[in-house]
């Protein structure tokens, strides 16, 4: 079985939280009119995924008419549980490099529906984890060092190191996470990426400012989406976009006892400029090919046993920012016609 998406619900247990209409067919990948346009991108930049027929129809018809408006579509999807979805299961691919269990993920997303918990808080939990600890050197001066990379895009100088490794001894990691997440520079980052990625442009310094104190209250990044997407400018750069697609058909299995070479592919369609590629959860014996149009998956499975299920996600990103993630059950099959397998060496 397998589940399409983009960045958001991953695992079947997960699905029926969406709260847009039944899906009855994907809507096609073009689309004629400015509603359309935006009905289209809004799910898509907030969901990580295009909306059904039915909903496109549904929303696309109400504005054409007159009878909702572009903040009624944004606050109908940008609000709902599908949401937040999207936004922890992106940090767990970010963060963690895997896809979280289903466990994992309902328990997220109730406590952040519920106000016990935010987005911003999960990736502070994140960051400060064990996993992501020992991921990243298992001790506090290389967590430290990963910690800035990631939230801050840079290294920090030998001195604030020092400081927050000692931070992290005295205090705890999570204490010195939600220094650095919630910092104004962190927050200035984030800004300016939602600003690229929904208008395609850089904020003026006018509105650079209000928008990072905007991201520093409990609604966070979301407030800052929602406020962008619900803008004239917005409708006008959505009519120009294309659709970042990860083409079918999607990975669901690879036939073991192949020599050493390509046993995988997938492509990709749309977006803006260049490509890049992603693939989490893949067996061991396999590594990405990049190649900004699509990716090979090699490897030797000359004396691999069939195995499996693998959860994988293939995440492909454009230059804009924008992002399609297929979520599939990969397993490595016996050829076909039941020919022998060779099993590996004891």
């Amino acid at each position: 079985m397998k589940h399409t998406i983009r960045l958001a619900a991953c695992l079947a247990a997960v699905a029926s939280v969406l709260t847009a209409a039944p899906a009855q067919g994907v809507a096609p990948a073009v689309f004629g009119t400015p509603a359309q346009h935006v009905v289209t991108f809004t799910y898509e930049d907030f969901l990580d995924a295009p909306p059904s027929a039915t909903s496109l129809a549904y929303w696309s018809d109400r504005l054409t008419a007159g009878t909702s408006s572009q903040a009624a579509v944004v606050a109908h999807v940008a609000t709902s549980e599908s949401a937040v979805v999207e936004q922890i299961s992106r940090l767990y691919y970010a963060l963690m490099r895997r896809v979280p269990s289903s466990a994992s993920l309902h328990a997220r997303v109730v406590a952040v529906q519920a106000g016990h918990d935010t987005v911003a808080g999960n990736a502070e939990e994140l960051y400060a984890s064990a996993e992501y600890f020992g991921a990243n050197g298992n001790n506090n001066a290389a967590w430290v060092t990963a910690l800035y990379r990631s939230a801050l895009n840079r290294a920090p100088s030998a001195s604030v190191a020092a400081s927050r490794v000692a931070q992290a001894s005295a205090r705890g990691r999570l204490y010195v996470a939600q220094q650095v997440y919630g910092s104004l520079e962190a927050r200035g980052d984030r800004v300016k990426a939602l600003y690229l990625r929904l208008l395609e442009r850089a904020p003026t310094a006018a509105t650079f400012a209000h928008w990072e104190a905007v991201d520093a209250t409990t609604a966070g990044d979301l407030a800052v989406a929602t406020a962008l997407a619900d803008s004239a400018e917005y409708a006008s750069v959505a009519q120009e976009r294309v659709s970042l697609t990860i083409s079918e058909p999607h990975l669901t299995s690879i036939t073991v006892g192949q020599p050493a070479g390509v046993v995988g592919n997938e492509e990709a369609t749309g977006g803006d400029g260049s490509r890049h590629w992603q693939v989490l959860g893949l067996p061991p014996s396999l590594t990405v090919l990049d190649h900004d149009v699509d990716i090979q998956i090699v490897g030797d499975l000359s004396a691999a046993p069939p195995s499996g299920p693998y959860t994988v996600a293939s995440i492909v990103t454009d230059d804009a920012g924008d992002v399609n993630v297929v979520i599939t059950s990969l397993r490595l099959v016996a050829p076909a016609g039941g020919a022998p397998v060779p099993l590996p060496k004891p």
